[in-house]
């Protein structure tokens, strides 16, 4: 090397399966070198064992994806000078999916979950029909727009923290296929594809982190379209008139939510008025006594709380444990009289018996 060449450590996972460990090289810089470079400089000058995917090397196909310093990125479009830490790099397999070997993940969990999503063209019509044209100005069409612009590299997968934490969640990228899917007018498999998507592990899961956005190379907002599926999925009940008990459990919740956000800043304001003016928790309490309106306000947050943490832990169970059934109803049923007797009784005995016992 020659004088005045400066050099990154740049640490690059190494193993197969679970096992393995980050092992670092030292790297010549370049102008307007790509983490991928540093990538092929290592397997072409240092160790020609290394394993990697790529192909296009201009942000076309997606197969170079890897986590760069905890980040998923493309690497042949991800440049050094951005995204290093002074001279260190860290990369490593895209996380949520197998490790094969180095920096090559398993694609088929990915792949197996746009089949569970049932992202898959189902054609209304045959070959020998002509094509139903779609105009650029068609409202579906619109709306699917963005979608249709995924090249499944998996990034968005890899991003996704409910993904991380619940293995079934179907992930952004098969959903936001579904979604384009849903607003295809020559697509005849609606019905089983919101059926696949509405069930455990599907659009519903989503937290709306807004990970998938964030990092998607293209720019697309898989939380957009599985907003989307959620709101189709929720019509489809309707439609259908099944799954009656999910989709009221699904709209108690959301009421319940709707209840406790106003009365929450209302107790938060309280709260800000009595410290503000140095009352004691005695003279609180005294200003409650046998006030209907304190109770009917405290009464209407415990009633809220119940119902809405009674379903949140139903729906826990059932898709992290697989607990459903009668076992599960019964469960569901004791935990909300249980807070809803817990939390009446601090109440009245707060409002109308002078204070806790």
């Amino acid at each position: 090397m020659g004088e005045g060449v400066t050099f990154l450590d740049a640490s690059i996972w190494r193993g197969q399966g679970g096992d393995g460990n980050f092992e670092t090289y030292q790297v010549p810089r370049r102008v307007n070198q790509t983490i991928l470079d540093v990538v092929a400089w290592v397997q072409q000058q240092v160790d020609p064992t290394l394993s990697y995917r790529f192909a296009c090397r201009v942000g076309m196909c997606g197969s170079c994806a890897m986590m760069v310093n905890g980040v998923p990125r493309w690497t042949c479009r991800t440049h050094v000078q951005k995204v290093a830490d002074g001279d260190c790099l860290e990369i490593a397999p895209l996380r949520n999916l197998p490790v094969i070997k180095d920096l090559v993940v398993d694609m088929d969990p990915f792949f197996d979950k746009w089949v569970a999503a049932d992202a898959v063209f189902e054609p209304s019509q045959t070959r020998d029909e002509p094509m139903a044209p779609i105009t650029p100005d068609d409202a579906m069409r619109i709306v699917a727009d963005d979608a249709i612009e995924c090249i499944n590299c998996a990034v968005c997968y890899a991003a996704c923290d409910v993904v991380a934490a619940n293995p079934d969640y179907l992930g952004p990228a098969a959903l936001n296929r579904s979604w384009s899917l849903v607003n295809d007018s020559r697509d005849a498999g609606q019905a089983e594809r919101l059926q696949a998507v509405s069930a455990a592990g599907g659009c519903h899961n989503c937290h709306s982190q807004q990970g998938c956005a964030q990092f998607c190379p293209n720019e697309l907002n898989p939380t957009l379209s599985i907003s989307g599926l959620t709101r189709a999925t929720a019509k489809s009940l309707l439609r259908r008139g099944r799954s009656m008990l999910t989709l009221r459990l699904y709209f108690a919740q959301r009421l319940t939510a709707l209840i406790m956000a106003p009365l929450t800043l209302g107790h938060l304001a309280v709260m800000i008025y009595a410290v503000q003016d140095g009352l004691s928790v005695a003279e609180i309490l005294a200003r409650t006594q046998g006030s209907v309106a304190w109770f009917i306000f405290y009464g209407s947050f415990v009633v809220a709380v119940a119902v809405h943490a009674a379903i949140g832990l139903r729906v826990v169970i059932s898709e992290w444990l697989g607990i459903r059934g009668i076992a599960l109803s019964v469960f569901s049923w004791a935990v909300l009289v249980m807070l809803l007797v817990l939390g009446g009784r601090a109440v009245w005995t707060v409002t109308f018996a002078g204070g806790f016992p």
